[in-house]
């Protein structure tokens, strides 16, 4: 016979005469009468913590080595290693089945006041996140750079359904500027109030970095995180490497609180902290911020799936019941949506039909954008290509340079440390826990290898990119 590791874990061994296999836990003799199942869960949770410890003590390895080839290939067999503990804690929940429903809604600690006490969480990253927008802007002056013009001109406020303009590079085409309606409010309300377009700007991406942060708290909280790492949770979700590299423009913004607003919105009545009827009606407003991310077409796209994923988030983590209710809104949230995104999905899909698709550069021509679209820089969320490059990032030579070099690696590794603690004992209470932590660092994972583009991995089969 031999263990694994310290008191109430797991025990196997074998049977050197007979040949038998058996598992237990220290402190109590190993019982090969045990289920077969019961046996797949232990060792499963040995292997699971096995893999997901190794892939972070990897992650610390990465950061150790730094920016290299050598780092990049331990980078992919960390990847590795995760996603075989992600594989392994998938079979072992499907396994072991649904054995807590009940515990899974909790409503009722909701209605009895416990939640009440968020409200002086909120009120606190409301006002760290609002301060901290302030840090962007001088006095006097406008955030502007790459695809996000000065705010300035209003003259656009006048035409903004005008169904035919001057673009400046045709002679004129179909107009779609409707999805411009939300920022033209704001910039309309301040003008007329005697302020400048730099004061509307500075209100504009306050209430978009507060509304995010808010909106990611309220999901974490739906899903039965408690406060403290809820609003850190928050905070990381807008304040990363990823947002202040290439997230900080206003669409983006728009994009990452929908992505998070919308699935808050239907776990909360999928669990019945909020009606149907007031769940229908959140989801109708967003119909014009839909529409402001429409001018980066994907990530439109990207908050429609998260919407629709919002049914299996509550199935798998919340009960049928709770899945059914989702359904349910996501069809009358999407219908709805359908006919009040018209006045700015209608001018689009007429605009679209103008476009010479075929004149289009092919994807081939924006390879370049995939320098940096590697395992390693996944991890920390930075792939951008204009990384390095002291004309746009002066300062990003510093990360490249022990310790921020090391500490950038500091987020992933706290991030999927979660997946081996998670399986460290073997019991039914901790079921949704685990549900929470594969599904998020499977989508970690994912997401980290999609974002490699057609470089390796994201692409196996090289000689398909020209």
């Amino acid at each position: 016979m031999f263990g694994i590791w310290g008191k109430g874990r797991l025990v196997f061994g074998r049977n050197w005469k007979t040949g038998d296999f058996s598992v237990g836990h220290q402190g109590e003799p190993a019982d090969s009468s045990l289920s077969r199942a019961e046996k797949f869960r232990s060792i499963g949770s040995w292997l699971v913590t096995l893999f997901g410890c190794a892939g972070v003590i990897g992650i610390i390895g990465v950061g150790a080595i730094g920016n290299s080839n050598v780092a990049n290939t331990l980078a992919e067999f960390v990847v590795a290693l995760l996603g075989a503990a992600v594989v392994l804690g998938l079979a072992m929940i499907l396994s072991r089945g649904r054995e807590e429903p009940a515990e899974l809604d909790e409503p009722n600690a909701h209605r009895s006041g416990q939640f009440s006490r968020d409200w002086w969480t909120v009120g606190a990253l409301a006002v760290l996140a609002g301060s901290a927008v302030q840090t962007w802007f001088a006095f006097g002056t406008v955030v502007a750079g790459w695809d996000l013009v000065p705010p300035e001109g209003t003259a656009w406020i006048g035409k903004l359904f005008a169904p035919w303009i001057w673009s400046g590079s045709n002679l004129g085409g179909p107009a779609a500027q409707e999805g411009q309606l939300p920022w033209a409010v704001v910039l309309w309300i301040v003008k007329s109030l005697g302020g400048t377009p730099g004061l509307a700007q500075r209100l504009w991406f306050t209430f978009l970095i507060v509304a995010t942060v808010l909106s990611a708290y309220a999901l974490l909280r739906l899903l039965r995180i408690t406060a403290i790492p809820a609003a850190v949770g928050s905070l990381i979700y807008v304040f990363n490497p990823n947002s202040f590299v290439t997230a900080i423009s206003p669409v983006s913004l728009t994009a990452m609180m929908l992505l998070v607003a919308l699935p808050a919105t239907v776990l909360a009545a999928a669990t019945k902290r909020l009606s149907l009827n007031t769940a229908l009606v959140l989801i109708v407003l967003s119909s014009p911020m839909l529409g402001y991310t429409y001018q980066n077409p994907p990530l439109t796209g990207m908050v429609g799936l998260a919407f629709l994923a919002s049914i299996a988030i509550a199935w798998i983590l919340m009960g049928p019941e709770a899945g059914k209710q989702a359904a349910k809104v996501v069809i009358a949230g999407g219908l709805l949506l359908i006919v009040t995104c018209a006045y700015w999905l209608v001018p689009s899909l007429v605009q679209l039909k103008g476009f010479a698709l075929a004149t289009y550069a092919p994807v081939s021509s924006w390879i370049w954008e995939e320098v940096r679209a590697t395992i390693e820089n996944g991890l920390w969320l930075n792939s951008t290509w204009a990384w390095g490059q002291t004309t746009f990032y002066p300062f990003s030579a510093n990360y490249s340079i022990f310790p921020l070099s090391f500490v950038i690696f500091l987020l992933p590794f706290t991030a999927f440390l979660a997946l081996p603690l998670s399986f460290r004992t073997d019991k039914a209470n901790h079921e949704h826990r685990r549900r929470l932590v594969v599904g998020a660092s499977g989508l970690a994972l994912f997401l980290i290898f999609l974002g490699t583009g057609t470089r390796w991995p994201g692409s196996i089969d090289r000689k398909s990119v020209v």
